[in-house]
Order: structure tokens, then C-alpha cells, then sequence
């Protein structure tokens, strides 16, 4: 091999250069395989296998005729460490220093040679392992980051060295979690409840209860139980415990600490009408007389933990971050579609029939909710979304503040071109009703005086501070909106006597409403189900139900009912025969129902099964009188 010449640039590869300069340690020696052939066959290939690949392996080299006349010079070898994987740990998880180290010394890999060429009693333990250097800074669980030892493994007569490192991550939250000042607070499923009513069973035994503004029942009576008050910006403001005598702590107009003494009989009777808008008050609670010697009985170990936080704290825990994480209490709009993912948007400081202090206050709301009858202004400030839904938690109509479109039931942007329906027409346009038409300013007054009986207006205003924008909500429910179901969590609100949102589903005839488990919809492998319903619709070419003496109600287009097949009492309800007929089988009346439908219609049939509790409720409610009622299919989509 020649050197390049001045400045030519080298050319030197592995496969041309394997042999070139070569360092060879005195009384050292070097193996060089040329290529031979097939990689599996020759020496290279013996080697790559049985000596690159096991580093740190000895080489035994002698004759094949002359196996006792060695070539290589044994020498004991110092531990190989094949694998020291990092340690994982995570925040504020308990784990201190001692017990880290102790996680770092164990779960290393290791080989050792035992001081002989017999592989049979390599030594794969019990070799001792030991800190050589510590981390600057020195690890510590509270902050993230990587903290990296030296370590020293020997096996009595060589050494090796070798780093590890212990890696503190963000924690992983898997349980319902309350963080205070970044100490995590776990609890098992069911064992904190958000707003639950007074008489709620066993509330007496839960570890912690969560009571939000939005609550408007009455708290759970507890005796010497602990609380803490947190405000809209995540911080304690106020705390209650019975460790320092029944004392509430409450910052002062300068910032020093006021205590107030309290009776601790119950505690929550002081935080009632206390909450402001987006706060919380967290009870843990006190459990069979509150004993901190309580072994066993849950709820107790809560209640000792934050007076044992209370009392170290010098300011009483007043001012230390809460989070709550799988724990649901922030107020929530759900839009639901059969078969798609649910859209929500939440957050704590919502307007539920209250008006904002100014614009700039409504804009940081995620959303504002109005029923009719609200009797003060309405604030939100310019070009966002006002959506209004009827009692059942339809969507009827849009007032898109930031485009100008308004949609209902006639003029609507479907999902593509070739479904039925109108188009979107700006605000102002001439073929919009007066009391429809809006600006950008006033989309979500009109939105509101536009109500009728029983509607609600969702409105949710623009703020391109926020991320993401709260319009952008309203924005994404436009098309296809008469698809959704739109229903509220973890905030109450009257709906001018009508019922609430749902999202259960639901047969309505005229005022008669059951609550039903299924309701498949033209599906040839329906089964009768107890409680149950199941609809075929006039377009429908498959298989019907077999099943005897139930009941098939026949719609018409208009969502009218046309006619009753009693299977159960083989008889015919419709204007003809209003009293009823025996002109029905309870064998046939489901195809019968069936070939009774007129165009555009369906029939709802109410099977013989179980405890009939469909059935008897269609025998009560959709017979005589029934005929000519309007019939409502709630959270249930015709194919």
C-alpha cells in the first residue's frame, strides 16, 4: 500500500485497508484472515462470529495437530459490562437518594472469565459493584434531569469502570392525581368524587370529594375533615384544618397569614356561596371520628398527609400550585355523533347565565352558556360562533360571527354536494328573517334573542391569544351539524322547563319518553335485547326480526305515527281504527308494520323479550290516542 501523494485525498476504506497500520502491542500478535470466499466458510467469517462480535472475549490460539503447544499467552481478564441500562425514575416519586443507588447497583450485566480459557465457569454474578464518583449537582428526585455515576465492578483482581446514569422524568399519571406544590397525591377509582349530592351513599368513606362553584346542591356534612380552597389561578387561597385547632387560614391585605378560629362541625358549611367563579374546594375527608391512628379505613391517610403538609408549611400551604389530572371537573361541552369521535371543549372559568365584567373578561372564557329566560346583556365580544340547541341537545341554528353565515334547518353546509339541503347565507342577506340577521359585533345578542322556548345558546368567543382559539370549537360543529348530539357535563343549568340535554337514547312519542339500551337501525343481525329497540326504515331490503307478540309502530315521513301492530294483543291501531281491530297477527305483525309504511317512513318495534319493559311501555304509550303523534328519536340516526 502507498501513501497519496500531497494532497491527494486519502482513499482508505475498510475492506482495501484492514491490515494497514496496524498497532501490535509487544508480545501481543495480530490475526489477519484474507477473504477466502463464502463469509460463512472461511477464517473471516469465524472470526467476525466468535471474536468481534464477543468483545472482550479471550483468544485461544494453537495447531489443530498441536493442540497443547498454545500460541497465545493466557491472561486474566477484568469483567466485561455487557449491558447498564439507565435507571428510570420520576419526579417527586419518593424515590431518595439511598434507595436511587441502591436501583443503581442492581441490574447490571456483566461477564467475567474466572481466570481460565473454560467458558463453563465464566462468572455471570454476585461480582462486587461500587460507586467510584457521584453526580455535580447531586441527584435529586424534585429536579428532571440526568445524573450520571461512575461505577467499579471486580472480580478480586482486575477492574473495570464504567458510567450509569440515573434519569429523573416527568411523572406518568395513571390514577386519578392531586399535585400540591409538585407532590402527587394518587387515589383508586371511585375513591374521589366532583359534586356529589349530599345524600350520595358512602360518601363518608371516600378519601377526598371535589366540589366545584358550578355546584349548586348541598355539600356532604363532614365533621373535622381537612380542606383547601383553590382559585382560578391554581393556587390555595384558603385552608381548613382541625390539627391546629379549627383554624382557617386565609391571606391577609398585606400578605401576611390570618387565621381565623372555626368550628370544625361541618367544615364545608364556611365555603358555602364562597367559590368564585372556577374555583374548587378539595375535602379530604374525615373518616370513622377522624383518629390519625386510623389504620386501614380509607380516607384517613388523605386527611393526616395534608396536616402534616399544613404544619410544615410556614404559610399554611396558602399559595402552593394544585393540579388535579384524571379527574374530571371542569365544565364540558360534548358533541356527539353515532360512530365518530367525540369534539369537547372544557375549561374552569365558563359563564353559565352570568354576565362577564367586559369583553376582554368573555374572551378568556372557553365557552358561555344562556337560556332564555337570562335577563341581563349579553357580552362576548366580536366575530365568534354562537350555537343554539333545542332541549334534546340538537343543533337548530349557527351564528358564525367570524364569517357571517347563518345556518338552521333550511339553509345549511352540508358535507358534500350531493345531500339535500340549502347553502349558508351571509348576515344581512335579504332572504334572511329580520330577527336572524347579525354582525360581527352582534352575532351573539342576536343568537340569544332569537331563543325559543327551551333552546340554550353556546357561545364561544374569539381570542387568538388562546390556543386554541375558543371559536374554533364553534367553527368545527358547522358542517353536518344536524348529525350531533350536543350534551353538558359538571355544570348544571335550567332549560326553561324542558328537559336537559342527553346523550342516552331515546324514543319519544307526543309527551311519553323511554330510555332505551339499543336501537340498531336496519341491521339484519338485530337481536331482541331487553329493554330495547330495533328500526327498519321503508328503504330497508334485509332481513326483519323474528320474534312474537311485540310491538311495531309505523312512522311517516312528517315523523308522525301512522299506525300500531299490537303483536301482543293481535290488534290494528290507526285512523281507521282508533280502538283497535283484530286485524293483526303476533306472529306477523312486524312485517306487517313493515308493508304498512309509507314512503320515507320506518317502523320502531318493541320485541317480546325479557321483562317486556319496552314492550309495556309501547302498549301504554303509542296505541290508541297515540295515532298522529309526533314521534322523536333522541342520540338515534336513521341509515
Amino acid at each position: 500500500f502507498e501513501e497519496p501523494a500531497e494532497g491527494d485525498t486519502p482513499n482508505y476504506t475498510v475492506a482495501s485497508n484492514y491490515a494497514f497500520h496496524m498497532e501490535i502491542p509487544a508480545g501481543g500478535y495480530a490475526i489477519v484472515v484474507p477473504n477466502g470466499g463464502n463469509f460463512d466458510e472461511d477464517g473471516r467469517g469465524w472470526l467476525n462470529k466468535n471474536v468481534v462480535y464477543q468483545y472482550g472475549a479471550a483468544v485461544k490460539l494453537y495447531f489443530e495437530d498441536d493442540p497443547d503447544t498454545l500460541l497465545t499467552v493466557y491472561e486474566n481478564q477484568a469483567p466485561v459490562v455487557l449491558a447498564a441500562e439507565n435507571v428510570i425514575v420520576y419526579q417527586n416519586d419518593g424515590t431518595d437518594t439511598t434507595a436511587a443507588e441502591k436501583i443503581l447497583l442492581e441490574g447490571i450485566s456483566y461477564v467475567d472469565d474466572h481466570g481460565t480459557w473454560d467458558i463453563a465457569d465464566d462468572v455471570k454474578s454476585e461480582l462486587d459493584i461500587e460507586i467510584v464518583s457521584r453526580p455535580t449537582p447531586a441527584y435529586d428526585n424534585a429536579v428532571l434531569g440526568t445524573y450520571t455515576y461512575k461505577l467499579r465492578i471486580s472480580d478480586g483482581t482486575n477492574t473495570t469502570e464504567f458510567e450509569r446514569s440515573i434519569v429523573v422524568r416527568e411523572p406518568v399519571v395513571t390514577m386519578p392525581t392531586i399535585k400540591i406544590d409538585g407532590k402527587w397525591y394518587e387515589f383508586d377509582e371511585g375513591n374521589i368524587l366532583v359534586n356529589p349530592a349530599a345524600d350520595t351513599a358512602d360518601l363518608g368513606k371516600k378519601s377526598a370529594i371535589v366540589y366545584t362553584s358550578y355546584f349548586t346542591g348541598d355539600y356532604f356534612v363532614n365533621d373535622y375533615g381537612f380542606y383547601f380552597i383553590v382559585g382560578t389561578d391554581g393556587k390555595i387561597r384558603e385552608t381548613l384544618t382541625p390539627y391546629s385547632g379549627g383554624k382557617i387560614s386565609r391571606y391577609d391585605a398585606d400578605g401576611t397569614v390570618k387565621e381565623e378560629n372555626i368550628s370544625t362541625s361541618n367544615v364545608l358549611a364556611n365555603v358555602k356561596g364562597n367559590l368564585k367563579m372556577g374555583e374548587y374546594v378539595v375535602l379530604a375527608v374525615n373518616v370513622n371520628g377522624g383518629s390519625k391512628t386510623n389504620s386501614g379505613v380509607t380516607g384517613v391517610d388523605l386527611r393526616v398527609k395534608l396536616g402534616d403538609v399544613y404544619s410544615a408549611s410556614e404559610t399554611h400551604m396558602l399559595g402552593l400550585t394544585v393540579e388535579m389530572e384524571l379527574i374530571d371537573w371542569m365544565p364540558t361541552i360534548t358533541v356527539s355523533e353515532e360512530g365518530k369521535a367525540d369534539k369537547v371543549v372544557s375549561g374552569a372559568n365558563v359563564y353559565i347565565n352570568t354576565k362577564p365584567s367586559s369583553a376582554t373578561e368573555a374572551v378568556k372564557a372557553p365557552f358561555l352558556v344562556y337560556t332564555k329566560d337570562y335577563q341581563d346583556e349579553i357580552v362576548s365580544g366580536a366575530s365568534g360562533v354562537a350555537v343554539v340547541i333545542n332541549a334534546q341537545g340538537k343543533i337548530v341554528k349557527i351564528f358564525d360571527g367570524a364569517n357571517g353565515h347563518f345556518y338552521n334547518e333550511t339553509y345549511y353546509w352540508a358535507a358534500n354536494a350531493a345531500t339535500p339541503g340549502g347553502a349558508r347565507i351571509p348576515m344581512g342577506d335579504a332572504n334572511l328573517d329580520e330577527k336572524y340577521r347579525f354582525t360581527q359585533q352582534t352575532y351573539a345578542q342576536v343568537a340569544f334573542s332569537s331563543l325559543e322556548e327551551g333552546e340554550i345558546v353556546m357561545i364561544f368567543p374569539h381570542n387568538a391569544a388562546l390556543t386554541p382559539n375558543p371559536r374554533q370549537f364553534g367553527l368545527d360543529i358547522r358542517q353536518d351539524f344536524k348529525k350531533y348530539t350536543v350534551s353538558f357535563s359538571n355544570f348544571e343549568i335550567e332549560v326553561g322547563g324542558a328537559q336537559q340535554p342527553t346523550d342516552e337514547k331515546q324514543i319519544k312519542i307526543g309527551s311519553a319518553t323511554l330510555t332505551v339500551a339499543t336501537a340498531p337501525v336496519n341491521d339484519a343481525a338485530a337481536k331482541a335485547v331487553e329493554g330495547g329497540v330495533i328500526i327498519y326504515t321503508k328503504s330497508y331490503a334485509g332481513a326483519l326480526l323474528n320474534n312474537d307478540y311485540g310491538v311495531a309502530v309505523v312512522v311517516g315521513a312528517d315523523n308522525k305515527v301512522v299506525a300500531t301492530y299490537d303483536g301482543a294483543n293481535a290488534k290494528l291501531y290507526n285512523a281507521e281504527n282508533p280502538n283497535g281491530e283484530a286485524k293483526c297477527t303476533p306472529a306477523s305483525y312486524i312485517s306487517e308494520a313493515f308493508a304498512a309504511t309509507p314512503t320515507g317512513g320506518y317502523i320502531i318495534v318493541f320485541p317480546h323479550v325479557g321483562s317486556d319493559a319496552a314492550r309495556a311501555w309501547a302498549l301504554s304509550n303509542a296505541r290508541s290516542g297515540a295515532i298522529g303523534a309526533t314521534v322523536e328519536l333522541v342520540n338515534i340516526t336513521l341509515a
